[in-house]
């Protein structure tokens, strides 16, 4: 049953994206095949523009605005950058002018 409600989770989100982007089927059958193919298509774009719209819809900040933030206040190089959804804060490891390496915590929201 969990895996029924996640195809129609995705079948959704898919459905969503494909009429975003004007994908509009002429009849029943191309419906079909277009639900099909965006269902099941590995395209790496879809599921960024899908994560984009939700960061939107959570009102998250980027992580490139992130990051000049940390450049600007730390004076310091980012090496690394993650989300942590669970806490809505990004994870970012920065090389200090002073040569030590630093894990700071900044806040996700905007």
């Amino acid at each position: 049953m969990l895996k029924n409600i996640t195809y129609r989770l995705l079948l959704i989100m898919a459905l969503q994206f494909a009429v975003a982007n004007g994908a509009y089927a002429s009849d029943y059958g191309n419906a079909q095949s277009q639900e099909f193919s965006v269902l099941h298509s590995t395209n790496a774009s879809q599921f960024g523009a899908i994560r984009y719209a939700q960061n939107n819809a959570e009102n998250l900040r980027s992580r490139s605005d992130v990051m000049q933030e940390v450049k600007r206040r730390y004076n310091a190089e980012v090496l690394k950058i993650s989300l942590d959804e669970r806490q809505m804060v990004y994870r970012v490891r920065v090389l200090m002018p002073n040569g030590k390496v630093r894990n700071l915590k900044i806040s996700a929201r905007r």
